[in-house]
């Protein structure tokens, strides 16, 4: 019944429809269309990072879903890459000595 009713609609006719009813509703965006929407620009959902690899500088990625009045949060650098900070983890945080952490590697736990 949906798909016959909007069928016979432009997607404006159908949006002010739902809206006289007071269904909230919105319309699907393209792929292309979504970073250059009003609202998603407003609300910082789609925010850049470098990955540091040549060609990959100013990546879109998901911005922060929540945005709190004091603490609002912001993409302030790319995620960490596998095995990025392994010596800061094992020795650092777990205290592994180097040769330890040497054996997990030749042992390809690692």
């Amino acid at each position: 019944m949906i798909q016959a009713w909007t069928e016979q609609r432009t997607v404006a006719e159908v949006i002010a429809k739902m809206e006289e009813a007071r269904i909230p509703c919105g319309r699907m965006l393209e792929v292309d269309e979504v970073s250059k929407d009003p609202h998603i620009k407003a609300r910082r959902m789609i925010e850049y990072t470098d990955l540091e690899t040549p060609g990959l500088e100013n990546l879109p990625v998901c911005g922060t879903p929540f945005k709190l009045s004091k603490t609002p949060g912001k993409v302030v650098k790319r995620a960490p890459r596998a095995g990025e900070h392994n010596k800061e983890i094992y020795q650092g945080l777990l205290g592994y000595s180097e040769k330890y952490i040497a054996d997990l590697e030749r042992d390809g736990v690692i």
